[in-house]
Formats: structure tokens, sequence, C-alpha cells
């Protein structure tokens, strides 16, 4: 009876050991409140705005990278890239019926695996798991990603699991094919 007590100690010393590496890890995460209440981050805007410098993308441009979450889950963000961006968010449907919030989009011609390379180097230390396109959704990442909407000018959407897109800003297509047309 002492040596199977002695064991579940042991297990359970073990298990404490891995919780605490793991809080360790999440704690060198955690912001300060200071840094946490500064908005808008200087330094991830000056990164994005360097990366974004790097890529160009023309008219009728479709390739690119993509942050979306899904509307029931907003702590995680994943950012991909696609050759249309419009198809592959679209086939998250398939996989997982679930609503999906497409938060921002980056077009970018030929060149945007080094973009995703980038996006994804800069947020490392916030990937849900290692060498996976998931990320928390951490101050610097949403401040991020409200830099890039303004400066692509792009309205976020949701994506609901029957395939209708409803835009944040009920007038934003029409605006768009305005825009375009005049």
């Amino acid at each position: 009876m002492q040596q199977k007590q002695s064991q579940e100690e042991i297990g359970q010393k073990s298990i404490d050991k891995s919780f605490a590496s793991i809080d360790t890890r999440i704690k060198d995460r955690r912001f300060s409140k200071k840094s946490v209440l500064d908005s808008p981050n200087k330094y991830v805007h000056k990164s994005i705005a360097n990366i974004l410098k790097s890529y160009s993308y023309g008219f009728g441009t479709i390739s690119g990278c993509y942050f979306i979450s899904y509307v029931h889950d907003p702590t995680l963000i994943k950012i991909g890239k696609a050759k249309c961006l419009e198809s592959r968010i679209e086939s998250y449907l398939t996989h997982y019926p679930k609503d999906i919030r497409v938060l921002a989009c980056i077009r970018a011609d030929t060149i945007y695996h080094g973009l995703e390379k980038e996006l994804h180097d800069l947020f490392h230390e916030y990937r849900y798991l290692p060498q996976r396109e998931w990320f928390f959704a951490t101050r610097p990442l949403l401040d991020a990603i409200d830099f890039i909407k303004e400066k692509m000018k792009f309205e976020p959407y949701t994506l609901k699991a029957n395939g209708q897109y409803v835009y944040d800003d009920p007038d934003y297509v029409r605006r768009m094919v305005y825009e375009t047309i005049n």
C-alpha cells in the first residue's frame, strides 16, 4: 500500500512539475498592465508596416495571407496563406461547418509564401502549438490586425456556416461596388 501511495505521489509530483513549466511559459508571455494598456503597440505597427512594404499587389490580386478565427472561439487566430483567399477561407466550412470570422487579409502577388513566414516569425511566441498556424489572440496580434485592416482598407466579415457573408458594415459591399465603378 505504501508503494502504491508513493507511486501516486511521484505521479502527482511529475504532473505538478509539468504544470509548473507550462505556467512559467505562459507567465513569460503575459504582459505587464502598462504594456497591455499602451495601445497601439508601436513595435508591432512598425514591424507590420515594414512587412507590408515588401509585398505588392495589383487590382484583381486574389492571393495573399489571411487572419481568421471561429466565432465560437475568438481566443485563437489562424494566420494562413492562399492562392485564392476567398475559396481557401470558404474551404474551412467543409472541414468545420461553424461560423468563421475573417479578421483581415493582406493581398500579395506570387511571393505570399514569404509574407506568411514573416507573420509567423513576428508572432512565434504566441503560437498555440509549435509548427502550427494558430496563435493566441494576444494584444500585439490584435493590434497588428487592426493596423492591417486600416492600411489595407479591409472590412472584417463573418462567413456563416451556410456560406452567407455578413459584413460588419451593411453598406460595405454597395460602397465598394460604387467606388469600383466610379
